[in-house]
């Protein structure tokens, strides 16, 4: 029987049938788990004979996200008819599909789903059938033709070397910040994860690398040297002019690249890492609109950047009690965090309830975040692929901090809202557990 779709929950039952990576660690052998030829299968039955995008292909560790998501802005400050395509998502699974910088609306989601459904029967009948994130990945392809978007910001799922996003042939490739992340299948030292991650970078595409520690540079330059790829370097290339370090919103700022100033930027966003993540921004937009042969208009870009919101990054999802929102799940992300909670310490109780998926580096975000709160609530991170948290709080007992487990972090969430009207409560660690607590904070804000 064909594969139809009648609503919004028949799309949802069928992406919980099928294999989900983001939730279920795949075997020791991810070769044969991330196939690339089973995508490029895919890709051709949607017609898509040519892999060429006008896009900017965003990988790295950490800030992917926030560089995808003000890349887009920028484009669409400029006149593009935009598409995105983002994972995981942090409320709905709509958000991995925007277009014009919103997620595309539930009959848009179903009407696709439709519209690919034939490619979901015939991959099915190969004995090919295809992975929970491979599904959205031709979703997204399907909708961006379907607009007739001429701007694309698509982020990796995971690593670069074997992520199905890794077939375009985009006209820019980015990589943020490379650190540890996914250690079980990219590897443990930052120069195995920065090898497979820059094989995002291909010749004929111009690169956008930014701050990178010694391992992960020397993995990069090696790629680009190999390759001939023409690339821009963050403090040679392109660089942030900042006075100000402090991590609230609106602090001013000014990038350079090349030649070009581009200065009084503001953005409306927490936390100090944000500015270099909109650093990387203009100069990939940079970089697309010269290969367009067009120019960075230094006053759209200032009113795109204004206007930039990142849902759950550093989020306040709430005030009164005060509420901060971040999917964290990383060390790297964990020290840019604390980063920002380093200005409330001592001067307010922060209570953090926090949850980790599966080969997270829980141990080293826990020992970063302890010295920052006043008590840790330990919860499942609303997966299967869920660490446990009783074992989480025999770690952060190790590390002397006053913690406690339960099983629903949504409800500990609303159990502190009523008690802790004064103090900041924090919710991190993953996406599904920021999404499932942000979604309880808008249907309270909606009241």
């Amino acid at each position: 029987m064909a594969l139809s779709f009648a609503d919004f929950r028949a799309t949802e039952d069928y992406l919980a049938s099928i294999v989900n990576y983001e939730w279920v660690l795949p075997g020791q052998q991810p070769e044969r788990a991330f196939k690339l030829d089973r995508v490029r299968e895919a890709m051709d039955l949607l017609g898509l004979i040519s892999a060429e995008l006008d896009a900017i292909h965003v990988g790295g560790t950490k800030g992917k996200g926030s560089t995808v998501m003000m890349i887009d802005a920028i484009l669409r400050a400029h006149g593009f008819h935009t598409g995105a395509f983002l994972s995981p998502h942090v409320s709905t699974v709509r958000e991995r599909i925007q277009i014009d910088g919103k997620p595309i609306t539930e009959s848009e989601w179903i009407d696709a789903f439709n519209r690919i459904a034939p490619i979901l029967d015939e991959m099915t009948n190969r004995g090919r059938r295809l992975t929970y994130f491979e599904v959205t990945w031709i979703l997204s392809l399907e909708r961006f033709r379907h607009h007739q978007c001429d701007a694309m910001t698509i982020e990796v799922g995971m690593g670069g070397r074997l992520d199905c996003t890794n077939l375009i042939q985009p006209r820019v490739a980015v990589l943020t910040p490379i650190s540890h992340d996914h250690t079980r299948i990219l590897g443990k030292r930052i120069a195995q994860i920065a090898w497979d991650k820059s094989h995002i970078l291909k010749a004929g595409v111009q690169a956008v690398v930014s701050k990178q520690n010694r391992w992960a540079r020397a993995e990069i330059l090696e790629c680009i040297i190999k390759h001939g790829i023409t690339a821009l370097w963050f403090g040679k290339d392109y660089g942030l002019i900042e006075s100000d370090p402090g991590h609230e919103p609106g602090v001013p700022f000014g990038v350079t690249v090349k030649n070009a100033v581009f200065p009084s930027l503001r953005l409306p966003l927490i936390g100090a890492h944000q500015r270099h993540n909109a650093a990387v921004a203009v100069a990939a937009s940079h970089g697309f609109l010269q290969s367009m042969g067009r120019a960075l208009d230094p006053e759209l870009l200032r009113r795109a950047l204004a206007d930039v919101t990142i849902p759950g990054r550093l989020e306040w999802g709430y005030r009164d009690p005060d509420v901060l929102l971040d999917v964290a799940h990383n060390p790297a992300s964990f020290k840019a965090l604390t980063s920002v909670l380093a200005q409330w310490k001592g001067a307010r109780k922060i209570h953090a309830v926090i949850g980790f998926a599966k080969g997270k580096d829980s141990r080293k975000c826990l020992r970063i975040l302890a010295p920052f709160v006043d008590d840790l609530t330990l919860v499942p991170n609303g997966t299967p692929r869920s660490q446990d948290p009783a074992k989480l709080l025999e770690i952060a007992r190790e590390l002397g901090v006053k913690a406690s487990t339960a099983d629903d972090g949504v409800e500990v969430l609303k159990r502190l809202i009523e008690t802790e009207d004064r103090d900041l409560i924090l919710v991190a660690g993953s996406f599904p557990l920021v999404g499932a607590c942000r979604n309880l904070l808008l249907s309270l804000r909606a009241q």
